[in-house]
């Protein structure tokens, strides 16, 4: 899951924080989620944009469930 998360990250500093379905989702204004899929699981990240392109991660997570915690 971490090469995926970085394969990813890698792609969001060349062409933005919005890479588009499945593997980003915007979710409010400003507000992404980072969807990881791999043997260990399902993971998400959520992030947000600064001034200047500037990437924030604001929490991460494996799912357990089949829906994200509200």
């Amino acid at each position: 899951m971490l090469a995926k998360y970085f394969h990813c990250t890698d792609r969001m500093l060349e062409y933005g924080p919005d890479l588009g379905m499945p593997h980003t989702r915007a979710m409010r204004s400003g507000l992404f989620e980072l969807r990881l899929k791999s043997q260990e699981g399902i993971g998400r990240i959520f992030y947000c944009t600064l001034v200047n392109r500037k990437i924030v991660t604001l929490h991460q997570f494996v799912k357990k469930s089949g829906q994200d915690p509200a």
